[in-house]
């Protein structure tokens, strides 16, 4: 089969397959509920759910305790061994994988990011740009300059790069930046409307039109 059988032509391709584990999604979401007992009871029960991820979008106890406001489970998770450093998404929410710490810190939540940076979560370049926080993001590429065109490792779908994280969090003056360092448009067409529209910032658009967005790529 052709690279072109399915419209993509020369942009990048989604990834082959996804990570996780299928059917919890129902199980992880008793953390964003706050059910910490019912959370207590499917650890005895599988302590392997403590780092179990949902299928293709990647989210843990953690992470849905976290959405949730929940900081007496996010407590519990983070002293059980939980890693504050697997993102996740929502469909509904953004098409990005986000870390926990990114959560805590985008829906204005300080105490939960005090706990998770405490336990070693990180705000990678990713995270930066979504939050759009200029100053951590020029940091990160002055010490990796090559984080600028590297996609994210931890999505098993979709190839996204630093500046898909910048137009998910509707940042231009940061989005324009990092076309001006090098981070590449064309090739990532689809994904990057695709994260502008379905975050409600359509209005970057025009930019990424401007920087060489492939609009024959668009609507195929």
């Amino acid at each position: 089969m052709s690279s072109d059988d399915h419209g993509w032509g020369d942009e990048v391709k989604p990834r082959s397959g996804h990570s996780g584990r299928l059917g919890i999604d129902k199980i992880l979401k008793e953390a964003r509920r706050g059910d910490l007992e019912s959370v207590k009871r499917h650890l005895r029960q599988d302590p392997s759910l403590l780092l179990a991820k949902s299928g293709g979008h990647n989210r843990t106890f953690l992470w849905e305790a976290t959405r949730g406001n929940r900081v007496e489970v996010v407590r519990f998770l983070l002293r059980a061994g939980a890693d504050p450093n697997v993102p996740g998404r929502t469909r509904a929410e953004i098409p990005l994988l986000l870390k926990p710490c990114c959560i805590a810190l985008r829906y204005r939540r300080p105490q939960l990011a005090g706990m998770l940076e405490e336990a070693g979560s990180v705000v990678d370049v990713y995270s930066a740009c979504y939050l759009g926080d200029t100053d951590r993001v020029k940091h990160c590429l002055e010490a990796e300059p090559d984080l600028l065109t590297t996609e994210q490792e931890d999505d098993s779908v979709w190839r996204v790069t630093p500046l898909h994280y910048a137009v998910a969090g509707g940042h231009e003056q940061l989005a324009r930046w990092l076309i001006g360092e090098g981070a590449q448009v064309k090739p990532y067409t689809r994904l990057l409307f695709g994260a502008a529209e379905r975050t409600n910032h359509a209005d970057l658009i025009p930019l990424l039109v401007e920087a060489g967005a492939d609009l024959d790529l668009v609507g195929s």
